[in-house]
């Protein structure tokens, strides 16, 4: 008797008995007939729009759902609240119930196929079939082993060594915040790290009492940028501090309110005070059109420093000053320093943002208010109340 050999079953995907047997289920199976009635459009039509909605249906079919797990940014300073912390325990201890219950129900089901009754009405009805009964609780155990394995070796689609790793330095970031909590609030503003920068006067003594000013900043017809105070050395350039401050004052024609700041170099510096035309070519002083300049003993250390511009290759100021926005000691014994800036650090980076390599600022600023501070503790007590 010949036996014939089995065939192979045909495969789904070519229609050929390749070998390749794949599952009905986890076969596409394209459409024939597209979406339009086959005499109603032309050939063309009708053949590119199957050909689009089956390469729509094969997206759709291939589509996988991973689920996004990665560690996320947790905020050291809002998990330090007690209560937060409490909450966040409570609601961890839920999904960890919640998961083990489910654990359960899921293993329950696997082991019995999707029978979730577990008692056997059939074990003492008759104990002639005792061997059959201890047969297939074997097969019954052997499946759930098999079951099991499956579990443990599943490997989840998100990156679980990972996010172990980061909640352990997340927990070693926690235990040593806990050690300063209060530490964590302390922000350093920029005008103690102004204040923390080399002086500009060096190892020249004070000889006597310094005025101090305010500048105020704008974009014009925008962003109001703040205000900045700034300490005059009056007892090494008393020359170039009166005509600053009788500019200030508004107690001429011309004055610093309302004046453009006509150039902003980025991290660098900006230079404004032409009170005539605005644009860096002009400018006036007290004492006529320009003044020679007084000294040098100044230096330009640190951000924030006040300083005469010179007019061309003369050794002569008139009303056009810089203020810095970094160490420029290259400017020393070329521009007469005459104050510094002693509040208001956040300005001078704003102001540095609109500016560029080269050239005019990105918008029109200018000095929307200027003035000596009265001589009172409200910078002290009041925060510059009064000015």
């Amino acid at each position: 008797m010949v036996h014939k050999k089995a065939k192979k079953p045909k495969c789904r995907i070519c229609g050929k008995g390749c070998g390749c047997y794949v599952p009905y289920k986890d076969c596409f199976f394209p459409r024939k007939e597209p979406r339009y009635i086959k005499y109603m459009v032309s050939h063309t039509k009708w053949n590119e729009d199957l050909k689009n909605y089956n390469f729509h249906l094969k997206r759709v079919f291939d589509a996988k759902c991973y689920i996004d797990a990665t560690p996320p940014n947790m905020n050291l300073t809002y998990y330090l609240q007690i209560h937060r912390l409490n909450k966040d325990t409570e609601r961890c201890s839920e999904i960890d119930r919640d998961n083990k219950k489910l654990l359960q129900k899921i293993i329950e089901i696997n082991r019995k196929g999707g029978d979730t009754d577990n008692i056997n009405t059939n074990a003492f009805m008759n104990v002639s079939q005792w061997r059959k009964n201890q047969l297939k609780m074997i097969k019954i155990d052997e499946e759930n082993k098999r079951v099991h394995g499956n579990l443990c070796d599943a490997k989840p689609y998100y990156p679980k060594k990972e996010q172990s790793l980061e909640w352990k330095r997340f927990l070693k970031k926690m235990k040593l915040s806990a050690k300063f909590p209060i530490g964590i609030f302390q922000k350093t503003s920029l005008d103690d790290v102004l204040c923390s920068q080399p002086t500009i006067s060096g190892n020249l003594e004070k000889t006597s009492e310094r005025p101090e000013c305010f500048l105020e900043f704008k974009v014009d017809g925008g962003e109001y940028l703040g205000k900045i105070l700034v300490e005059l050395y009056r007892d090494h350039v008393p020359v170039t501090v009166q005509n600053f401050m009788e500019l200030l004052s508004g107690r001429f024609e011309l004055g610093y309110k309302g004046c453009p700041v006509h150039r902003i170099v980025k991290d660098r510096y900006l230079e404004t005070g032409d009170i005539t035309k605005g644009n860096g070519t002009g400018g006036f002083s007290i004492y006529g059109e320009s003044f020679d300049e007084e000294n040098h003993s100044l230096k330009h250390t640190k951000a924030g420093v006040l300083s005469m511009v010179r007019l061309g290759t003369s050794e002569k100021n008139n009303s056009r000053f810089c203020i810095t926005f970094m160490n420029m000691q290259e400017w020393d014994r070329k521009n007469v320093v005459f104050g510094k800036v002693i509040h208001g650090a956040n300005v001078l980076t704003k102001l540095s943002s609109y500016g560029r390599r080269i050239g005019k600022p990105l918008e029109r600023i200018y000095i929307s208010r200027c003035g000596l501070l009265p001589n009172c503790n409200c910078l002290e007590e009041h925060m510059i109340k009064c000015a």
